[in-house]
This record gives structure tokens, sequence and C-alpha cells, in this order.
């Protein structure tokens, strides 16, 4: 009888460890198969993230190729625009000309390169840590954006350097900007093909490395000289404006032109508060200032506009033109909101800030260097 009862404890202990191993199978199994699923979830995901590096490189090539043709077609608009009889201009009227023609051309050269410079450096550092450099294990690599046509830029910034009349401080920072540029290019090219034709998957990114010194020290010498060239027109383009505005202040007849003037320049001081890194690097008091001060000019050019309906409508300020003011009104004060209340962006929001849906987040300078784009892109086209 004992040894029945025996018999029959040892027959359960076995049943129960059968019943707890066929337990123990079955959630090992069920975490096999959730694993393997989540490892499929990351290939998937590995495989849409290099699709959309190369869509991005694809479509910062035609962004960069419409540019160039953008810029050829107002150049040839330009020569077909006839050309003003120089002699009938006042000495002073024809130095002022010729000095607005210089720098015009600067201009030109500095934003056909200066955001190609900036996004190609933001492509690589978004993947790749600035200090260290690449390792090869990186979740995505990603490589850098091409630099397009740099040469038309340099050649004719070289050419302006000994024109007539010298610019003192703008044609010094225009030199070391050529500089910065002549040294960054081959460094971007070398970069470029070696992480175009995936190189470092043959070399254990040997070269990679190699490459990320020259790269780097391109990118800073480049951001430097991209600042004091930058600093340099704006101090020589703010001074020939205000003259402007003084000139124009004084002819009633003028009050139309003198008010568009004046709203562009107002914005333009903006947007120079509002392109920031960061959020805390906003100077909320001095933005606040600056909006009521161009929110004020905007209603008088309103006013204006309606009570000389005829004359703004045939300048081209109209209800387009003023809509666009408003819209970068309302976006340079969501910005300075959201910086005075230290609301900061999202993860989903950072993630997009600095990328072509960066002007999509609400109270980002994205979203302000959009709007006002599309004012002066509307704004050039008023004519008095």
């Amino acid at each position: 009888m004992f040894g029945k009862k025996m018999l029959t404890m040892a027959l359960g202990l076995v049943l129960v460890a059968v019943v707890g191993c066929k337990e123990v199978k079955d959630f090992v199994g069920e975490k096999v198969q959730q694993v393997e699923e989540a490892a499929e979830a990351v290939k998937g995901a590995k495989k849409q993230a290099d699709e959309a590096a190369k869509n991005a490189q694809t479509a910062y090539d035609e962004a960069m190729k419409r540019a160039d043709e953008a810029v050829k077609e107002a150049d040839d608009m330009l020569k077909k625009a006839g050309h003003v009889d120089m002699d009938k201009l006042t000495p002073e009227e024809r130095s002022e000309m010729v000095l607005g023609q210089k720098i015009s051309k600067y201009v030109q050269c500095y934003n056909n390169s200066s955001e190609r410079g900036h996004s190609t450096m933001q492509r690589y550092t978004s993947w790749c840590d600035a200090e260290k450099g690449p390792t090869g294990k990186e979740r995505h690599i990603y490589g850098l954006f091409q630099l397009h046509n740099l040469d038309d830029c340099t050649t004719a910034a070289k050419a302006l350097l000994t024109e007539e009349p010298a610019i003192p401080g703008l044609d010094e920072a225009a030199k070391g900007y050529i500089a910065a540029l002549e040294k960054l290019e081959p460094a971007v090219k070398n970069a470029y093909e070696y992480y175009d034709q995936e190189d470092y998957k043959d070399d254990a990114m040997a070269r990679g490395k190699e490459l990320h010194g020259p790269l780097m020290e391109g990118f800073q010498g480049f951001v430097t000289a991209d600042g004091a060239f930058r600093l340099q027109i704006e101090t020589v383009n703010d001074k020939r404006q205000l003259a402007r505005l003084e000139e124009l202040d004084k002819d009633e007849a003028r009050r139309l032109q003198y008010l568009h003037a004046k709203l562009l320049y107002e914005a333009k001081t903006m947007i120079r508060l509002e392109s920031v890194g960061e959020l805390k690097e906003v100077n909320v008091e001095e933005l606040a200032k600056q909006i009521k001060s161009y929110s004020e000019t905007m209603k008088q050019l309103a006013e204006y506009a309606a009570t000389n309906d005829d004359a703004s409508r045939n300048a081209g300020v109209d209800s387009f033109y003023l809509g666009k003011a408003k819209k970068f009104q309302k976006a340079s004060k969501e910005l300075m909101r959201r910086a005075r209340d230290n609301k900061p962006y999202k993860t989903h929001e950072k993630r997009q800030i600095g990328t072509p849906s960066g002007w999509m987040v609400r109270g980002s300078p994205d979203k302000a260097i959009r709007e006002y784009n599309d004012l002066v892109d509307r704004a050039n086209r008023v004519k008095f």
C-alpha cells in the first residue's frame, strides 16, 4: 500500500514536470517568434531609412539643379531687360548703381553656395560623430550631399575682388570665403564618392576615418568664413537700405514705396533674430520688439494700399502680398511665444527641424524662414 502511494506520487510529479516543460517550451517559442518578428521589423525600417536617404539625395540634387536654372533664367531676364543710360545719371547715382551691382553679385555667389555647404555638413554630422569620426558601426550611414557648381561662385567672386569700387571689409571677407570654399570642395568630393559607392563596406571604414579630419577642418573653416562674409554683406546692405529709406521718407509722393521698403527691412531684421539653432538662443525681448514694429508698418502699408487702390495694385502691393506679410508675422509670433514660454520641441518635431519638412513645425525657425522667403519672393515682383 505504501509502495503504491509512492508510485502514484512519483507519477504525479512526472506529469507536473512534463506539463511544466510544455509550458516553458510554448513560452520560449512565443518569445522566439516575437524576436524574429522584431528583427524583420528592424530590417524593414532600415530598408525604409536607406530608401529615404537615397530619395533625400535625389531631391537635393534636383533642388540644386532647379536653383541653378532659376539663377541662369534670372540673369537672362536681366540682360534682356535693357540697360540704363549711364550718361543721364548724376555721378552719385552712377556710383551707387555700380556699387549695388557689385554687392548683388556677391550676394548671388553667397546664396548659391552657403546653403549647399551647410546642408552637406548637416547631412554628414546627422549620422557621424563630429568629434570621434565614423566607425563603420553606425546604425545608418548616409554619407553627405554633393556641392554643385561652386566654381561659378568662386570664379565670379575672384573677379569682383579687383572691381571698382573697392568695398572695405566686404572684399576681404569675400576673399576668405573663396579660400574656404576652395578648401572644402575637394574634401566633400572625395568623401561623397567614397560614401556614394559604399566603399566603407570593403575597407571597414578605413578610408572614411582618413577623410574625416580634412572634411571637418573644411567644414569648420567654411562656417567661420561663411559667417564673416554674411555679416559684411548685411552690414553694407543695411547701410545702403537705411540711406534709401531716409531718402524715400522725405517724398510723400513715394509713400507706398517707402512703406514697402520699410516692411522688408524690418522683416529682414526679424528673420536674423529667428535664424537660431536652439530655442534658448532666441532673444525674446528683442524679437517681440521687432514684431511690434513690423506689425505697425504692415498696418500702415495695408491702410495706404486700401486708400490708394489703383496705385497699389499696379505696383503689386495687393492682397496676395499682404497675405504673405501676415503669414510671416504669424510664424514669427509663434516662434517668439514658444521661446518665451519655454515650450521645447517634441521628439518628432526635432527630427523634422532642419529637414525639408521642418517648416511644418509650428514655432520653428524653419517655418519662419519659409514664410519670410515667400514674402520676399512676392515682394520682388513689386514694381514702382
